[in-house]
C-alpha cells in the first residue's frame, strides 16, 4: 500500500511539472523598445503573463480577474479570445 502510494506521488509530481520560462536574450541585447514588446504568456498559468526588463529579470504578472492571457494583443482579455492552450 505505501509503495502503491509513493507511485502515485511521483506520477503526479512528473506530470504537474512546471515548465521555466527565461526571457529571451534579445530582451536584454536590444532593450525593451516599448511596454508590450518584453511582455510573454505564462507557459504555467492561462491566469497571467510575463514580463521581462532589460537585464533578463522576470516579473510574473495577474491578469484581472476572469480574464486570461491574450498574446496577439499582448493583454489580458475575456476567456473566448485568450490564446492560451488551456485554462489556468
Amino acid at each position: 500500500m505505501i509503495i502503491a502510494v509513493f507511485i502515485l506521488l511521483s506520477m503526479m509530481n512528473f506530470t504537474t511539472a512546471r515548465r521555466i520560462f527565461r526571457c529571451p536574450e534579445k530582451d536584454i541585447d536590444e532593450g525593451c523598445k516599448d511596454p508590450l514588446s518584453c511582455m510573454y504568456p505564462n507557459p504555467n498559468d492561462c491566469n497571467g503573463f510575463i514580463q521581462c526588463d532589460d537585464s533578463g529579470r522576470i516579473y510574473y504578472k495577474s491578469c484581472n480577474p476572469g480574464l486570461l492571457w491574450n498574446d496577439i494583443i499582448r493583454n489580458c482579455d475575456i476567456p473566448r479570445h485568450s490564446t492560451c492552450g488551456f485554462y489556468g
